[in-house]
């Protein structure tokens, strides 16, 4: 089953909108709380690569840097 084109779309302006972020560590997650979308600012800050960040679950990234979720 193909993605509908209107995800296709949002996903795309998510993307750049993360990307496009002046400088700002950007993180969004989904509702079962995985991240979906970082940016090269918020890796650098977690210092963790985009490919480990994305899908990883919030809690696990925050227990790891010691903030309670």
């Amino acid at each position: 089953m193909s993605e509908h084109p209107q995800r296709i779309l949002q996903r795309a302006l998510l993307g750049e909108a993360v990307d496009c972020a002046d400088g700002a560590a950007v993180f969004v997650w989904n509702d079962e709380r995985n991240y979906v979308a970082v940016n090269e600012a918020a890796c650098r800050l977690v210092g963790v690569a985009r490919e480990e960040l994305i899908g990883m679950p919030v809690g696990l990234l925050a227990g790891i840097l010691g903030f309670a979720v």
